[in-house]
């Protein structure tokens, strides 16, 4: 009885199974035959990375070669920059030469004296500290600031000069504020370089204010009133001439 219901439930699952079978192709044929309509494309997919890079292309052919250009130098321009150059030399040449020489150099139509420190000199008429420093300022000097800081210099200059009896105005002075010595070039006094007269400096009795400094006969230094007059003893750069 068992062995009829196995056999039974086999053909019935054989019989499902070929029906089965003939729905897929009739299904298959069907959808060969009647093959719907494209539908629409899709999003573009997002950008791949970049490729490698390419080994470089063959060297291409040399090009002719250009028509020769004009010459467009200005000659005059060329003239005049050297003529500057050499006129430059000059004065160098000279200033060199006057650097550490002593003795009378003439410069628009001055007679400057060359005391070998590489600075010139010149006197002027008698007149106050103002004045005196006016005048060397006119004429493209200062008043002295490297010659009194030196004796021998100092002398070597008065001598020149013919200056025995009167005295001269040198570039410093505390009229800024009191016992506070500058030069004319802006430089503070140092101890080292005073060569102040004994008792030196200070306000004559105590109440004569003496602010401007100028040289005695022996070279020695002594504060004096600005107003007084003295002759202004003017120095320059060699290399400023």
């Amino acid at each position: 009885m068992l062995f009829k219901l196995v056999l039974a439930l086999l053909l019935v699952f054989c019989a499902e199974a070929q029906d089965t079978r003939q729905i897929l192709l009739t299904l298959r044929s069907v959808g060969n035959s009647e093959k719907g309509a494209q539908g629409p494309p899709g999003r573009p997919g997002r950008r791949g990375p970049p490729g490698l890079k390419g080994s470089s292309g063959p060297v291409g052919v040399l090009g002719p070669k250009g028509e020769k250009g004009e010459c467009t130098t200005n000659s005059a321009f060329v003239n005049n920059a050297i003529q500057e150059m050499e006129n430059r030399f000059s004065r160098l040449k000279n200033q060199m030469e006057t650097l550490f020489q002593t003795g009378v150099k003439q410069i628009n139509g001055r007679s400057w004296f060359s005391a070998g420190n590489g600075y010139l000199y010149l006197t002027l008429p008698a007149s106050n500290y103002q004045a005196a420093n006016r005048s060397c300022a006119a004429i493209g000097a200062r008043l002295a600031v490297a010659a009194p800081r030196n004796m021998n210099i100092t002398r070597m200059i008065r001598n020149q000069f013919g200056i025995t009896s009167q005295y001269t105005w040198i570039g410093l002075n505390d009229i800024e504020q009191e016992n506070t010595w500058v030069w004319e070039n802006g430089e503070r006094l140092l101890s080292s370089d005073a060569n102040w007269s004994s008792g030196e400096p200070t306000n004559w009795n105590g109440q004569v204010v003496e602010d401007c400094v100028m040289l005695y006969h022996s070279g020695k230094w002594n504060d004096a009133s600005c107003d007084h007059m003295h002759i202004p003893l003017c120095e320059v750069s060699v290399f400023d001439t």
